[in-house]
């Protein structure tokens, strides 16, 4: 980076200014030592730091595609905001540069960040019997289709909406959440909340009211959360959607929303194979010691 934007490693002569600024405008400070501060500070704030918006912006299907560290360095944020092709355009010949420039230097061919092959190439699984429907044992409570986080697109198919019935008004207040497994709590909102178990799983769940915990507290499985929210507004106190009382349950692992097909729900085996809320049995089903049914009412 240095090398691109200031040329200091190759020159015969360095003016002190080019020392001052080794990464050009990449960072608005001062200083060699300065500089290089910050640069590292915002590439590990971009690769270890999760949006400040989580939980929030995530519902309304608004979110803005997470930049790579090395984008983000190139694009001013006023760029970010708002983009016009010429600013794509300017990214990626900045990209290009950079990639060549590292060829030039290192002789070996720059390959961005690969990731770790995702849960839908592992095929990593929760255990049978670690999770439970998020709702009372003994309970009856109706399963939809499995779906996306924002209810858009086919992957993915981390969530489900469950109900025991009754429109915007009617009493709730008896209607129980249930904790899917022990962990800590958090509380993102005063409808929306989440539960962080072991080996990197957490569940949360949503268009709820009367929430019973404070971040940080431990809870049981099958503990009280909270009630399905009675009324639009509070349902949907972090946007989305909603037709009527009922509980947005999803499934993370390692912080991403986890694809349910495969997974566990009270000895339930859940195949999601289809797109968002679809209840096709072929493709949306649950199956447990030789039964299987769709959409429906379910018990644990």
């Amino acid at each position: 980076m240095i090398e691109q934007q200031s040329g200091l490693l190759t020159q015969q002569q360095v003016a002190a200014a080019v020392l001052e600024t080794p990464f050009g405008q990449l960072s608005d400070k001062r200083g060699f030592a300065e500089q290089f501060q910050d640069v590292a500070d915002k590439l590990a704030d971009r690769v270890y730091t999760q949006s400040k918006q989580e939980g929030i912006a995530e519902f309304t299907g608004q979110i803005e595609p997470r930049l790579s560290a090395l984008d983000m360095l190139f694009t001013t944020d006023n760029a970010q905001a708002g983009w016009t092709e010429l600013q794509i355009q300017q990214l990626e010949a900045d990209k290009l540069a950079f990639t060549e420039l590292y060829y030039r230097l290192f002789r070996q061919e720059y390959l961005p960040f690969k990731r770790q092959p995702d849960d839908k190439e592992m095929q990593i699984q929760a255990p049978n019997g670690f999770l439970q429907f998020p709702f009372p044992l003994g309970q009856s409570w109706h399963i939809g289709g499995a779906h996306t986080n924002t209810g858009s697109g086919s992957y993915p198919l981390s969530s489900l909406d469950m109900s025991v019935g009754g429109g915007w008004g009617s009493n709730q207040y008896n209607t129980w959440v249930s904790a899917s497994a022990a962990g800590q709590f958090k509380r993102h909102s005063s409808c929306f909340a989440e539960i962080v178990h072991a080996n990197g799983w957490s569940t949360t769940y949503y268009h709820l009211m009367n929430i019973q915990h404070s971040t940080g507290t431990t809870v049981n499985k099958n503990s009280r959360v909270a009630n399905p929210a009675n009324t639009r507004g509070q349902a949907l106190c972090n946007g989305g959607q909603s037709t009527g009382p009922h509980q947005h349950w999803s499934l993370k692992r390692n912080g991403s929303w986890y694809h349910l097909n495969g997974a566990y729900l009270s000895g339930w085996r859940i195949t999601a194979i289809g797109y968002s809320y679809d209840t096709n049995c072929n493709r949306f089903y649950l199956s447990k010691n030789g039964w299987w049914g769709c959409a429906g009412y379910y018990r644990h």
